[in-house]
Formats: structure tokens, C-alpha cells, sequence
């Protein structure tokens, strides 16, 4: 359900592998066989897997699972003189599973999916030491802790005691971490863009002179410390979506697959934004300072400094508030953070700007108590509120759109899970009435009894939908 394909790769022999791949779950009755075993001849382990592909492409054509079984003696002819072929069948099972591997062997197959056409992505996982070969050359290398040694573990990516924490680590853990990740990537490049773009625009105004329109004081800390925290803490404590969902919902894995938070599409759109807020703020702050006006009470004019200040203090403001909209759990470590950045701000702000520094330190005094020209001026504050709001104006679009896309999808699933509890109850009743088209889940309404709670509760629970 998650588009996992799980191979097993081991050193028993066919039928105690069968067995176990049977009671596991790996194999399930149904499923059509496909066994290359026990052939010593290059020509004779061609043919017969040329017959497995036509017969593995019949099956595949009418809706039926395929399992293939091979054991290392043929895997040796198969995998030097026949790995294009035997890579394909591969692709046409949902299970596979090679018998009396050496450790070697272990390797050789997953180098072989590894360097297909697809490219899939490959985690390897074992216990001893004979699986190390295979979990180094897989892309993620898994290690449990059991009983043989700790040679796997020492060699992995990952380790844990117990082979069912996989699905955990899997679904919940490595979900998560994706989208906490794919998020922090984009959102450095964004934060940048958005930043760095006005001073681009300001070359215009400048006569592409070497003036900077942020003072040094700005273009130093807005990467250390101005905008550093708030993502920081979301990359370790992010939660888009409750963890029992991810858990009873494997099909949500597919969403992430394929690196599909860090295509050129999402990239593109990060970015687009960031371009759009850079505008916005350079533009509208510009316009702002157009006229001449003053906002000093002895009436001197607002010069350079105090124009990139404002466009600094907007664009901080503004970038923060993007990733309070891309955050869904609102833990207290991040909630801490936002209010901590804000302090930190405003008390490094005031202090490089309320002290006259000696010029050993700074080489000018233009930025002297000019941010309390900021927080005691209304119209700075109007016009920042403006910006910022103008500027988020497609972020909260794109939230609002995904939210009720999101609400829709799982109405629908609870909606269909419902009727499929109806339809299991009561098939061959004669009061059954016939189910019509099913209407949209918002206007869409079942009603059950009391009777009907505890097993509508445990056919949900069952049916990971």
C-alpha cells in the first residue's frame, strides 16, 4: 500500500525460505509462483526466464500477483549473463525471494535494481555480519540488533533492536523527516531570495553604484540569527499530520516518493514567492519614501539607511510569518521560538543602534537610534502591516486550498470506508437496498445505530484506509 516492494534475501535453503516467506506474510495464497532454481547452464537459466516473463506478463495483464523464488546457483548465471531480463521480471513481481545467497550474491542484487532504468531507491536490512556487503551498497543501510553480532548495526545508517519498528521508522519516522527537511531546503532558498532581491532592485536606484541599501550590521545576523531559529525548531519537531494516520494510512508514503517535495516544481514555487515578496517589499516601502516625506520631528529627510532598514524589518517579519504558515504542529519549542527571534531581534536591533559605537567597531554612526524612529513612527508600522499582508497573500491562498483539499480527501476515504462497512454487513439481505451513486462526502450522511458502533469501530481498525 506504501509502493514498497520487499525482497528477501537469504542463505536457507529453497523450502525453509518458502515457508518462512509464507508465514510472514511475504508470500500470500493466491499469489502465481515463479521459481528459477537448482539451473547450472547459462543458455537453460535463459530460457527459462524468458518463459517466466512471458508467463509473469500474462498474469501481470490480468490483475494476478507474481512471486518470484531463485536460488544463488542460478542467480550466478542470471545475474552476469542475464541481469537486463531478470531485472525486469523482477519489476513484474510483487515479492521475491533468493535462497542460499552467499554475501556476495546479497550485494550483486541490490547493485542490480540500484543501477536500473527507474533507479529506485534501496534500503538493506540485516543482523550479521553476512548482510553487511548488501547494506553498504544499498542506498540506506538498515541494522538490527540481535543476536548476532553487531557488525550490521556498525555498518548501517540506521539501527534499531527490533524488526517491527520498521514500519514505524518507515511511515512515521521517515515521513516526517522528509517533509522537515524538503521544507528547510526550500525555505533557506526562499528566505534568501527574498532578502537579497531588493538590493538587486535598488542598483536601479543607485546608478549601479557600490551602495549597499542594508547596512553590514542586517547582512550579517539575518542568516545567524534573525531567521535561524524558528527553522531550526521546525525541522526537528514538525508534524504535518498525526502520526496514527500515517500509521493506518500507508498509502500516504506515496505522496513523498521520488523526491517529490524537492522537484522543480516546488522549488520553482519557493522561489516565485520569494521574488513576489522581494518586490513587494522594495516597491512598496519605495513608494512609501516617495515625495520627500520625513518622519523626524525636526523635519530631516529619510536617507538610504533608514529605507533598507524598513525593508529589512518588513522582509524578517514577513519570512517568519511564511513559516508559521507551512507549520502544522504547534509544539512548544516552536511556538518558544518565534517569540524568542522576536525578543532577540528587537534587543540586538536596539542595542547596535542605540549606543554610538566606537569607529574602531563601525566606521559610521548613520544607523544612531534609527530604529526607534521605526517603532515610534505609526505610519512605518501601517505601511509594514501592509506589505506584509499583501505579500502573503498567495501563501495563505496555497495554505487554504491545500487545507480543503486535504479535508476533502479524507472525507472521501471516511465515506468510502463507511460503505464498504454497509456492503460487508449486510451482502445477501433481501431489504438490502441497491447502493446508488455516492454523493459528495460534504453532503453525503450515514447513520447507524448503537448496535452498529463497536463493529463499525473494529472494521475501521482493520482496514488500514
Amino acid at each position: 500500500m506504501a509502493g514498497i516492494k520487499v525482497w528477501v534475501l537469504t542463505g536457507d535453503k529453497e523450502e525453509t525460505a518458502v515457508n518462512i516467506s509464507y508465514s510472514a506474510g511475504h508470500f500470500k495464497q493466491g499469489m502465481t509462483e515463479l521459481r528459477l532454481t537448482k539451473i547450472t547452464d547459462s543458455i537453460e537459466c535463459a530460457e527459462a526466464v524468458r518463459r517466466h516473463m512471458i508467463s509473469a506478463e500474462n498474469n501481470f495483464s490480468q490483475g494476478k500477483h507474481n512471486a518470484l523464488i531463485i536460488d544463488g546457483t542460478t542467480l550466478t548465471h542470471a545475474l552476469y549473463d542475464h541481469g537486463d531480463i531478470l531485472r525486469d521480471l523482477c519489476h513484474l513481481c510483487v515479492a521475491v525471494l533468493c535462497c542460499r545467497m552467499s554475501p556476495l550474491q546479497k550485494a550483486e542484487v541490490v547493485k542490480l535494481i540500484k543501477n536500473g532504468k527507474d533507479a529506485p531507491v534501496t534500503a538493506a536490512i540485516g543482523d550479521g555480519a553476512n548482510d553487511v556487503s548488501m547494506i553498504q551498497e544499498a542506498h540506506v543501510g538498515l541494522g538490527i540488533m540481535g543476536k548476532e553480532g553487531r557488525q550490521a548495526v556498525r555498518n548501517s545508517d540506521y539501527a534499531f533492536s527490533k524488526f517491527k519498528f520498521l514500519n514505524r521508522m518507515l511511515l512515521l519516522h521517515g515521513h516526517f523527516f522528509y517533509i522537515r527537511i524538503s521544507t528547510l531546503v526550500n525555505y533557506f532558498f526562499y528566505k534568501n531570495v527574498a532578502f537579497i532581491t531588493a538590493q538587486l532592485f535598488y542598483m536601479f536606484f543607485s546608478a549601479f553604484s557600490q551602495q549597499s541599501l542594508f547596512d553590514s550590521f542586517y547582512l550579517m545576523f539575518y542568516n545567524i540569527t534573525f531567521t535561524s531559529l524558528p527553522i531550526f525548531l521546525y525541522s526537528l519537531f514538525e508534524q504535518h499530520t498525526k502520526q496514527s494516520t500515517l500509521l493506518e494510512q500507508p498509502q500516504l508514503y506515496k505522496k513523498i516518493t521520488r523526491n517529490r517535495k524537492l522537484t522543480k516544481k516546488y522549488f520553482i514555487q519557493w522561489n516565485a514567492l520569494g521574488l513576489w515578496h522581494a518586490v513587494v517589499f522594495f516597491f512598496g516601502v519605495f513608494l512609501m519614501f516617495d515625495g520627500d516625506i520625513t518622519f523626524y520631528k525636526d523635519g530631516k529627510m529619510m536617507g538610504n539607511w533608514m529605507l533598507g532598514s524598513v525593508v529589512y524589518i518588513t522582509c524578517v517579519l514577513a519570512v517568519n510569518i511564511k513559516l508559521g504558515l507551512e507549520t502544522y504542529y504547534w509544539s512548544a519549542p516552536i511556538f518558544f521560538s518565534y517569540i524568542f527571534a522576536f525578543v532577540g531581534n528587537v534587543a540586538m536591533t536596539s542595542l547596535y543602534t542605540g549606543l554610538l559605537w566606537p569607529d574602531l567597531i563601525i566606521s559610521h554612526q548613520d544607523f544612531f537610534h534609527l530604529f526607534f524612529v521605526h517603532v515610534s513612527c505609526g505610519p512605518i508600522w501601517l505601511c509594514m502591516i501592509l506589505l506584509i499582508v499583501i505579500a502573503l497573500l498567495p501563501d495563505i491562498l496555497i495554505r487554504c486550498i491545500t487545507d480543503i483539499q486535504k479535508t476533502k480527501n479524507d472525507s472521501r476515504r471516511n465515506h468510502i470506508l463507511i460503505a464498504k462497512y454497509i456492503a460487508m454487513k449486510m451482502p445477501h439481505s433481501d431489504s438490502t437496498i441497491p447502493l446508488k451513486e455516492l454523493s459528495p462526502p460534504e453532503t453525503e450522511k450515514f447513520v447507524t445505530t448503537s448496535d452498529d458502533s463497536p463493529q463499525l469501530k473494529s472494521f475501521v481498525q482493520k482496514t488500514n484506509l
